[in-house]
């Protein structure tokens, strides 16, 4: 079952989500749906402005999504150099 808004907010405002690469995880696996597994391997170049294209690692079934704001927003406390 998805998580419900409490767990949610449990999650973002958790100690290891407070880093800019477990908030953007988190966010990322909020608004997209992926599994742990795609979104880990998640690369930058996989994001078209709000448009995320992607084949599943486990099934390759295309998966298309057009995210909100906070996620793509997430990446920016990131380094540069950062592709995942």
């Amino acid at each position: 079952m998805p998580l419900g808004v409490t767990e949610t907010r449990m999650l973002v405002v958790s100690p290891e989500s407070t880093s800019p690469r477990g908030l953007a995880f988190v966010v990322l696996m909020r608004y997209s749906g992926l599994a742990i597994q795609d979104a880990a391997a998640l690369a930058r170049d996989r994001m078209d402005g709000t448009l995320l294209t992607l084949r599943r690692g486990k099934s390759g079934e295309l998966i298309q999504a057009d995210l909100p704001d906070p996620v793509i927003a997430a990446p920016g406390g990131l380094p540069a150099d950062c592709r995942h």
